[in-house]
């Protein structure tokens, strides 16, 4: 009898092990999401980059994705932080007779990944990158679509090492070239306002640093500054490609116009040459006023 006690004990004891084990977690911690919290700034909480956050949260990855008061989200260790959590691996019985059977590959290891470090593309992305306006939102989702982009390069054998920053409308984006990486990049991608691009065009000038500004500005740095790339399209030729896609998507539907007896809406141009090609092509709308 007393055998039999002893060894459920044992079988007892050795399930709680395996439970306690089990319990082993890969997160930093669980955090819930409140009122004023943006993307970037529980990840700066953390020390985290935007990358690593979106990485563990991969739902934060979808389009239209908002943060939500209540959610949860997974906190990963940083990518230069070790998991106390993790299983450490066992120590070999004579580690000098391993380093001795292998320097070669140990040095050479090592010697590609100082290699594949130096061979990355250092990507700069200084954005307002929050989810208090519309600017933000916008901004957050085109950091996404930067991403999504680096996934492709990598794909392709080409390796990118990106480095995020928010540079909201009131910030002095001259604080944030201070700060650690700024100035190692090869390529930095904004500002979205006028008013930082000199600072960060000039920045941009003394450390060699490409420049790409996605959006419109005002002024003429482009002209000047051989650093500056701007992708942009003129709203002329936006208007054009968008009614040439929706004739294209469309093709089988009614449209409706809504006048909204705007004065200043600056939407006329494409809805007035929409509904030209809509005639030239014989397809029927209507239009209706708000009342």
């Amino acid at each position: 009898m007393k055998r039999n006690i002893r060894y459920f004990l044992m079988i007892v004891g050795l399930m709680l092990s395996v439970g306690i084990f089990a319990q082993t977690t890969k997160w930093r911690d669980i955090y819930t999401v409140k009122k004023k919290d943006t993307i970037f700034g529980i990840a700066n909480k953390y020390g985290l980059s935007l990358p690593e956050l979106m990485e563990a949260n991969p739902e934060m990855k979808q389009e239209g994705y908002m943060l939500q008061k209540g959610t949860t989200l997974f906190i990963p260790f940083a990518s230069d932080q070790q998991n106390p959590n993790a299983p450490k691996k066992a120590q070999k019985e004579d580690k000098n007779a391993v380093a001795a059977s292998k320097p070669a590959v140990a040095g050479t290891a090592a010697a590609q990944q100082k290699v594949a470090a130096s061979d990355a593309v250092k990507i700069g992305v200084m954005l307002p990158l929050h989810d208090v306006d519309g600017d933000g939102k916008r901004m957050v989702e085109y950091y996404r679509g930067l991403l999504m982009a680096c996934n492709y390069l990598k794909k392709k054998g080409i390796s990118t090492d990106v480095h995020a920053w928010n540079v909201p409308i009131d910030a002095d984006i001259r604080a944030t070239l201070l700060q650690e990486g700024a100035n190692t990049c090869d390529i930095i991608f904004g500002p979205l306002y006028t008013k930082q691009v000199a600072p960060l065009a000039g920045f941009c000038k003394t450390y060699g640093i490409k420049l790409v500004i996605p959006f419109s500005i005002s002024g003429d740095d482009v002209e000047r500054n051989k650093e500056i790339f701007q992708v942009y399209q003129s709203p002329e030729t936006l208007n054009e490609c968008t009614i040439k896609a929706f004739l294209n998507r469309f093709t089988n539907v009614h449209p409706i116009f809504v006048d909204c007896n705007d004065s200043t809406s600056r939407k006329g141009a494409f809805t007035f040459g929409l509904r030209k090609e809509l005639e030239k092509r014989n397809i029927n709308y209507s239009i209706t006023n708000v009342s």
